[in-house]
Protein backbone atom coordinates (compact mmCIF):
# COMPACT_ATOMS: atom_id res chain seq x y z
CA UNK A 1 0.00 0.00 0.00
CA UNK A 2 1.54 3.33 -1.06
CA UNK A 3 1.73 6.08 1.53
CA UNK A 4 -0.41 9.16 1.03
CA UNK A 5 1.77 11.06 3.52
CA UNK A 6 4.95 13.09 3.16
CA UNK A 7 7.20 11.26 5.60
CA UNK A 8 9.75 13.14 7.68
CA UNK A 9 12.75 10.78 7.71
CA UNK A 10 15.08 13.41 9.16
CA UNK A 11 13.37 13.79 12.54
CA UNK A 12 11.13 10.86 13.39
CA UNK A 13 10.27 12.24 16.84
CA UNK A 14 9.26 15.75 15.85
CA UNK A 15 5.69 17.02 16.25
CA UNK A 16 4.04 17.55 12.87
CA UNK A 17 0.72 19.06 13.90
CA UNK A 18 1.45 22.35 12.19
CA UNK A 19 2.46 21.08 8.75
CA UNK A 20 1.71 18.40 6.20
CA UNK A 21 4.77 16.27 6.97
CA UNK A 22 4.29 13.31 9.30
CA UNK A 23 6.69 10.89 10.91
CA UNK A 24 7.20 7.45 9.43
CA UNK A 25 5.67 5.98 12.58
CA UNK A 26 2.55 8.14 12.25
CA UNK A 27 2.14 7.21 8.57
CA UNK A 28 2.41 3.50 9.36
CA UNK A 29 -0.07 3.72 12.25
CA UNK A 30 -2.49 5.73 10.12
CA UNK A 31 -2.39 3.08 7.41
CA UNK A 32 -3.08 0.38 10.02
CA UNK A 33 -6.00 2.40 11.37
CA UNK A 34 -7.55 3.09 7.97
CA UNK A 35 -7.04 -0.51 6.87
CA UNK A 36 -8.82 -1.67 10.04
CA UNK A 37 -11.72 0.72 9.44
CA UNK A 38 -11.98 -0.23 5.76
CA UNK A 39 -12.17 -3.96 6.48
CA UNK A 40 -14.35 -3.82 9.62
CA UNK A 41 -17.30 -6.14 9.04
CA UNK A 42 -20.05 -3.89 10.37
CA UNK A 43 -19.60 -0.17 9.76
CA UNK A 44 -21.51 2.91 8.69
CA UNK A 45 -21.35 4.57 5.30
CA UNK A 46 -22.85 7.56 3.46
CA UNK A 47 -25.14 10.41 4.55
CA UNK A 48 -28.17 8.44 3.29
CA UNK A 49 -27.13 5.54 5.48
CA UNK A 50 -26.89 7.75 8.58
CA UNK A 51 -30.26 9.36 7.83
CA UNK A 52 -31.83 5.88 7.72
CA UNK A 53 -29.83 4.90 10.81
CA UNK A 54 -31.30 7.82 12.74
CA UNK A 55 -34.82 6.86 11.72
CA UNK A 56 -34.31 3.34 13.09
CA UNK A 57 -32.57 4.30 16.33
CA UNK A 58 -33.44 2.15 19.35
CA UNK A 59 -36.71 2.98 21.06
CA UNK A 60 -34.63 3.68 24.15
CA UNK A 61 -31.39 2.75 25.81
CA UNK A 62 -32.51 1.35 29.12
CA UNK A 63 -30.22 1.98 32.07
CA UNK A 64 -27.20 3.02 29.98
CA UNK A 65 -24.69 5.05 31.97
CA UNK A 66 -22.67 6.22 28.94
CA UNK A 67 -23.67 9.90 29.02
CA UNK A 68 -23.15 10.20 32.78
CA UNK A 69 -19.74 8.49 32.62
CA UNK A 70 -18.48 10.77 29.84
CA UNK A 71 -19.85 13.96 31.43
CA UNK A 72 -18.25 13.05 34.75
CA UNK A 73 -14.85 13.00 33.02
CA UNK A 74 -15.21 16.21 31.01
CA UNK A 75 -14.08 19.55 32.43
CA UNK A 76 -16.72 22.05 31.34
CA UNK A 77 -17.27 25.67 32.33
CA UNK A 78 -20.57 27.53 32.09
CA UNK A 79 -18.76 30.05 29.86
CA UNK A 80 -17.54 27.39 27.38
CA UNK A 81 -18.30 26.99 23.72
CA UNK A 82 -18.43 23.28 22.77
CA UNK A 83 -18.25 21.63 19.36
CA UNK A 84 -19.90 18.18 19.20
CA UNK A 85 -18.52 16.42 16.10
CA UNK A 86 -20.81 13.68 14.81
CA UNK A 87 -23.49 14.81 17.24
CA UNK A 88 -26.06 12.28 16.02
CA UNK A 89 -29.44 12.85 17.66
CA UNK A 90 -27.99 14.74 20.61
CA UNK A 91 -27.29 12.14 23.29
CA UNK A 92 -24.34 14.26 24.45
CA UNK A 93 -25.24 17.60 22.85
CA UNK A 94 -28.42 18.20 24.86
CA UNK A 95 -27.03 17.59 28.38
CA UNK A 96 -23.82 19.48 27.55
CA UNK A 97 -25.80 22.46 26.23
CA UNK A 98 -27.52 22.61 29.61
CA UNK A 99 -24.11 23.11 31.25
CA UNK A 100 -22.27 25.50 28.91
CA UNK A 101 -22.68 28.86 27.17
CA UNK A 102 -23.03 27.63 23.58
CA UNK A 103 -22.89 24.31 21.73
CA UNK A 104 -22.46 23.60 18.03
CA UNK A 105 -23.79 20.22 16.87
CA UNK A 106 -22.10 19.05 13.67
CA UNK A 107 -23.24 16.02 11.70
CA UNK A 108 -23.45 14.96 8.05
CA UNK A 109 -27.04 13.79 8.54
CA UNK A 110 -29.62 16.62 8.32
CA UNK A 111 -32.23 14.29 9.80
CA UNK A 112 -30.18 13.75 12.97
CA UNK A 113 -29.71 17.48 13.40
CA UNK A 114 -33.45 17.99 12.99
CA UNK A 115 -33.97 15.61 15.92
CA UNK A 116 -31.52 17.68 18.00
CA UNK A 117 -33.39 20.89 17.20
CA UNK A 118 -36.68 19.26 18.21
CA UNK A 119 -35.18 18.06 21.52
CA UNK A 120 -33.67 21.49 22.19
CA UNK A 121 -36.99 23.19 21.54
CA UNK A 122 -38.82 20.87 23.95
CA UNK A 123 -36.27 21.70 26.67
CA UNK A 124 -36.25 25.40 25.94
CA UNK A 125 -32.58 25.39 24.93
CA UNK A 126 -31.66 28.32 22.69
CA UNK A 127 -27.86 27.98 22.78
CA UNK A 128 -27.50 25.16 20.21
CA UNK A 129 -26.41 25.78 16.62
CA UNK A 130 -26.40 22.97 14.04
CA UNK A 131 -24.18 22.48 11.01
CA UNK A 132 -24.72 19.72 8.43
CA UNK A 133 -21.36 18.86 6.88
CA UNK A 134 -18.98 15.92 6.54
CA UNK A 135 -16.07 16.42 8.95
CA UNK A 136 -13.62 15.36 6.23
CA UNK A 137 -14.65 18.48 4.28
CA UNK A 138 -14.47 20.95 7.17
CA UNK A 139 -11.92 23.76 7.19
CA UNK A 140 -11.49 25.39 10.58
CA UNK A 141 -11.86 29.13 10.25
CA UNK A 142 -13.93 28.85 7.09
CA UNK A 143 -16.73 26.39 7.87
CA UNK A 144 -16.52 26.63 11.64
CA UNK A 145 -14.64 28.68 14.21
CA UNK A 146 -12.54 27.19 17.00
CA UNK A 147 -14.42 26.29 20.20
CA UNK A 148 -13.17 25.99 23.77
CA UNK A 149 -13.89 22.26 23.84
CA UNK A 150 -14.27 19.67 21.08
CA UNK A 151 -16.08 16.37 21.69
CA UNK A 152 -16.14 13.40 19.31
CA UNK A 153 -18.45 10.90 21.02
CA UNK A 154 -18.76 7.44 19.43
CA UNK A 155 -18.40 9.13 16.04
CA UNK A 156 -14.75 9.51 15.06
CA UNK A 157 -14.91 10.02 11.27
CA UNK A 158 -14.05 6.74 9.56
CA UNK A 159 -13.86 7.99 6.00
CA UNK A 160 -10.79 9.65 4.51
CA UNK A 161 -7.48 10.55 6.12
CA UNK A 162 -7.40 9.88 9.87
CA UNK A 163 -4.41 12.16 10.44
CA UNK A 164 -6.19 15.09 8.79
CA UNK A 165 -9.31 14.37 10.88
CA UNK A 166 -7.32 14.36 14.11
CA UNK A 167 -5.45 17.50 13.13
CA UNK A 168 -8.76 19.25 12.48
CA UNK A 169 -10.12 18.12 15.84
CA UNK A 170 -7.02 19.50 17.56
CA UNK A 171 -7.14 22.74 15.56
CA UNK A 172 -10.84 23.25 16.33
CA UNK A 173 -10.19 23.28 20.10
CA UNK A 174 -8.94 26.27 22.03
CA UNK A 175 -8.51 24.30 25.26
CA UNK A 176 -9.53 20.62 25.34
CA UNK A 177 -10.33 17.66 23.08
CA UNK A 178 -12.30 14.52 24.00
CA UNK A 179 -12.71 11.40 21.84
CA UNK A 180 -14.54 8.22 22.87
CA UNK A 181 -13.82 4.85 21.29
CA UNK A 182 -14.63 1.30 22.35
CA UNK A 183 -11.95 -0.29 24.52
CA UNK A 184 -13.25 -3.76 23.67
CA UNK A 185 -14.20 -3.62 20.01
CA UNK A 186 -15.13 -7.30 19.65
CA UNK A 187 -18.85 -8.03 19.97
CA UNK A 188 -20.14 -11.53 20.73
CA UNK A 189 -23.34 -11.14 18.70
CA UNK A 190 -21.46 -9.75 15.70
CA UNK A 191 -19.01 -12.66 15.88
CA UNK A 192 -21.90 -15.13 15.95
CA UNK A 193 -23.48 -13.45 12.92
CA UNK A 194 -20.21 -13.78 11.00
CA UNK A 195 -19.94 -17.43 12.04
CA UNK A 196 -23.49 -17.99 10.72
CA UNK A 197 -22.51 -16.31 7.42
CA UNK A 198 -19.24 -18.22 7.19
CA UNK A 199 -17.14 -15.05 6.97
CA UNK A 200 -14.22 -13.71 8.97
CA UNK A 201 -15.17 -11.29 11.72
CA UNK A 202 -13.22 -8.03 11.62
CA UNK A 203 -13.91 -5.64 14.51
CA UNK A 204 -12.92 -1.98 14.48
CA UNK A 205 -9.34 -1.07 15.45
CA UNK A 206 -8.56 -0.95 19.15
CA UNK A 207 -8.41 2.35 21.06
CA UNK A 208 -4.72 1.69 21.79
CA UNK A 209 -3.92 2.16 18.11
CA UNK A 210 -5.68 5.54 18.16
CA UNK A 211 -3.74 6.55 21.27
CA UNK A 212 -0.42 5.51 19.70
CA UNK A 213 -1.27 7.44 16.54
CA UNK A 214 -1.96 10.61 18.52
CA UNK A 215 1.36 10.19 20.34
CA UNK A 216 3.19 9.80 17.03
CA UNK A 217 1.59 13.07 15.91
CA UNK A 218 2.97 14.89 18.95
CA UNK A 219 -0.25 14.79 21.00
CA UNK A 220 0.25 13.47 24.53
CA UNK A 221 -3.23 12.31 25.49
CA UNK A 222 -4.66 10.72 28.63
CA UNK A 223 -6.99 7.71 28.59
CA UNK A 224 -9.83 6.86 30.97
CA UNK A 225 -11.46 3.42 30.70
CA UNK A 226 -15.02 2.95 31.94
CA UNK A 227 -17.70 0.27 31.74
CA UNK A 228 -21.11 0.81 30.14
CA UNK A 229 -24.08 -1.39 30.98
CA UNK A 230 -27.70 -1.30 29.87
CA UNK A 231 -29.68 -2.47 26.88
CA UNK A 232 -30.73 -1.21 23.48
CA UNK A 233 -34.44 -1.57 22.79
CA UNK A 234 -35.64 -1.77 19.17
CA UNK A 235 -39.03 -1.11 17.61
CA UNK A 236 -38.76 -4.14 15.32
CA UNK A 237 -36.39 -6.75 13.95
CA UNK A 238 -35.86 -4.55 10.88
CA UNK A 239 -34.73 -1.69 13.12
CA UNK A 240 -32.44 -4.01 15.06
CA UNK A 241 -31.04 -5.32 11.78
CA UNK A 242 -30.22 -1.77 10.58
CA UNK A 243 -28.55 -0.84 13.86
CA UNK A 244 -26.52 -4.02 14.33
CA UNK A 245 -25.62 -4.94 10.74
CA UNK A 246 -25.16 -1.35 9.56
CA UNK A 247 -23.96 -1.12 5.93
CA UNK A 248 -22.61 -4.65 5.55
CA UNK A 249 -23.35 -6.08 2.08
CA UNK A 250 -25.02 -9.46 1.78
CA UNK A 251 -24.68 -11.92 -1.07
CA UNK A 252 -28.43 -12.32 -1.45
CA UNK A 253 -31.81 -11.82 0.23
CA UNK A 254 -31.69 -15.31 1.74
CA UNK A 255 -28.64 -14.30 3.80
CA UNK A 256 -30.41 -11.17 5.00
CA UNK A 257 -33.46 -13.12 6.05
CA UNK A 258 -31.33 -15.75 7.79
CA UNK A 259 -29.71 -13.06 9.96
CA UNK A 260 -33.08 -11.43 10.71
CA UNK A 261 -34.31 -14.86 11.83
CA UNK A 262 -31.21 -15.19 13.99
CA UNK A 263 -31.84 -11.80 15.61
CA UNK A 264 -35.41 -12.87 16.31
CA UNK A 265 -33.97 -15.83 18.21
CA UNK A 266 -31.19 -13.96 20.02
CA UNK A 267 -32.89 -10.73 21.06
CA UNK A 268 -35.27 -10.64 23.99
CA UNK A 269 -38.90 -9.78 23.14
CA UNK A 270 -41.34 -8.06 25.50
CA UNK A 271 -44.35 -5.78 25.04
CA UNK A 272 -43.83 -5.47 21.29
CA UNK A 273 -40.13 -4.46 21.56
CA UNK A 274 -36.84 -6.32 21.06
CA UNK A 275 -33.86 -5.73 23.37
CA UNK A 276 -30.14 -6.43 23.45
CA UNK A 277 -28.14 -6.29 26.67
CA UNK A 278 -25.00 -4.15 26.63
CA UNK A 279 -21.83 -4.53 28.69
CA UNK A 280 -18.87 -2.77 27.09
CA UNK A 281 -15.64 -1.05 28.00
CA UNK A 282 -15.14 2.42 26.54
CA UNK A 283 -12.09 4.66 26.36
CA UNK A 284 -12.19 8.43 26.74
CA UNK A 285 -9.06 9.79 25.06
CA UNK A 286 -8.48 13.43 25.96
CA UNK A 287 -5.85 16.14 25.90
CA UNK A 288 -5.42 19.81 26.69
CA UNK A 289 -3.95 22.27 24.23
CA UNK A 290 -0.56 23.74 25.14
CA UNK A 291 -1.29 27.44 25.54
Amino acid sequence: MDSVYKVDNMNKHSSSMNNEVVTEQAANLARCWQDGIKHATFKGSSQDFWDNWAKSLPAKTAGSNYVEEVLARMKLLNTDSVLDVGAGTGAMAIPIAERVHTLTALDQSPYMLEVIREKASKRGLKNIATISINWAEVQIGRDIEAHDVVLVSRSLPSQGDIISSLRSIDKAAKRSCYITWKADSRDALEEEICDRLGIQYRPFPDHQLLYDLLCSMGIRADVDIFRITGQSVYHSIDDAFTQIIRSHSFQNEDEKQAIKNMLTEKLEYSNGLYSQKKNNLWALIHWNKIL
